[in-house]
């Protein structure tokens, strides 16, 4: 009988579990089909022309830090960030028990292809550029959650190149105290030419997210 008990309480318990899981996958797409989409697009794929890169698919991990750091102020408060500027209010909209359901709704988005949009890259130069981020971010640039190195693969060219241009000149990643993995990456910045961006932006698009 006593097996018979706890059987039944196993079963229930995970019953409301899977009924909790349902219920925060249903906000989360509530939340993107409200909120995010009409930036991102409705698949997550992202939208050149609003300056939204793609969603579907990131980390939830990593789409969880960059709301967080969107709300504390940490992104979009620099004057020529407007893109992050816009999101910050968009981030300050959520409730904070909202930032994670929504990142793992992201997560569980069907993979979007981006769109290539630099035409004159070279992507041999671009792998080779490359070689001093694998430190971070792995060879097949699938990034690294224990060092905060987000996943760059099959990401837009032209988001990453604004986003290496932004930490170059301390749009982004200005504030060490309070975004190390920012600043880190201001520091790297620094050492590329335009050029070396740009072949680096092309060759991280052209390699798969899967």
């Amino acid at each position: 009988m006593r097996n018979v008990r706890i059987s039944a309480m196993l079963a229930t318990a995970i019953g409301l579990m899977v009924l909790q899981g349902a219920k925060a996958e249903d906000r989360g797409r509530e939340i993107f089909d409200g909120l995010c989409n009409r930036c991102h697009g409705a698949q997550g794929q992202g939208m050149q022309g609003l300056e939204a890169p793609i969603l579907a698919g990131m980390p939830a991990w990593y789409v969880e830090v960059q709301l967080k750091k969107f709300r504390e102020g940490i992104r979009g408060t620099h004057p020529k960030d407007m893109p992050g500027m816009r999101m910050r209010p968009m981030a300050n909209t959520l409730r904070e028990s909202d930032v994670p359901i929504v990142s793992a709704h992201v997560l569980n988005m069907p993979i979007q292809q981006a769109v290539p949009s630099i035409k004159d890259a070279n992507l041999e130069n671009g792998k080779a550029g490359f070689a001093m981020c694998v430190g971070c971010h792995g060879t097949d640039a699938k990034g690294n959650q224990q060092i905060g190195a987000p996943l760059l693969a099959g990401l837009n060219d032209w988001y990453v190149l604004t986003q290496l241009k932004n930490f170059k000149a301390g749009v982004r990643g200005g504030d060490p105290t309070r975004d190390a993995q920012g600043a880190s990456m201001r520091t790297m910045a620094a050492t590329l030419s335009d050029e070396a961006m740009k072949d680096i932006a092309a060759y991280l698009q052209s390699l798969s997210r899967k």
